[in-house]
């Protein structure tokens, strides 16, 4: 369902008029409904941020990623330069498996405007690969792998050294094939990746696909 921010912020202000208590748990759902819009949003959403900073109400982790999630579905210009530059202001403990991705995405789209960024990018994967307490991360590989695809091979070895260090399973890198135009191919990979994938509270983290077993 489409996201009516429009609406929320009129909510916002009627709250703030009417001296009603506000924290960032509203902001944060406001945030979303920015998200959910399906249009680009980072420039309204980036506002309400600093609205948010200027009320003296602090971020949280969802405020960080729903931020960089909206970023990395907006190619408009300066939103990627300031989506990385807001990146660098969240503390490390603060970033997590849904920090990363969106993050190595918004490089991609610097990427495709033709300013490589494949040394930032293998910084954030090598800092994720430190930071996440589940890894390998099957998101972060994937958008890593678009943010720096001329380092797909060393990518790739990094993968399959660190999943054969967990002791939750290991699949290998090289099942993560470039996109396919043939449905067939698409359904065995989909297959392939499903029979292999670890457990809920493995590596690869796929909630609404991986069905749990039965008690």
């Amino acid at each position: 369902m489409p996201g009516r921010p429009k609406d929320c912020l009129r909510v916002l202000t009627e709250m703030q008029a009417a001296k009603l208590p506000v924290d960032e748990v509203i902001y944060n759902t406001i945030l979303r409904a920015f998200s959910n819009l399906g249009k680009p949003a980072f420039w309204d959403a980036s506002k309400l941020y600093e609205n948010m900073l200027s009320c003296g109400h602090t971020p949280t982790h969802v405020t960080y990623n729903t931020l960089l999630n909206i970023a990395s579905r907006d190619h408009g210009h300066g939103v990627a330069e300031k989506a990385l530059a807001l990146y660098k202001t969240i503390p490390l403990k603060m970033r997590d498996a849904y920090t990363y991705p969106p993050v190595l995405h918004i490089m991609a789209n610097l990427a495709n405007n033709r300013k490589p960024m494949d040394n930032e990018a293998i910084k954030v994967f090598n800092e994720a690969r430190t930071n996440l307490t589940n890894w390998p991360n099957e998101h972060v590989f994937k958008a890593a792998l678009r943010a720096c695809p001329n380092e797909r091979n060393k990518l790739q070895a990094m993968w399959n050294t660190d999943a054969k260090m967990n002791p939750n399973g290991y699949v290998p890198a090289k099942n993560v094939q470039r996109p396919t135009s043939t449905a067939e191919a698409k359904h065995d990979s989909r297959v392939s990746a499903r029979q292999a994938r670890c457990p809920r509270d493995g590596w690869a983290v796929l909630p609404q696909r991986v069905r749990q077993p039965a008690c």
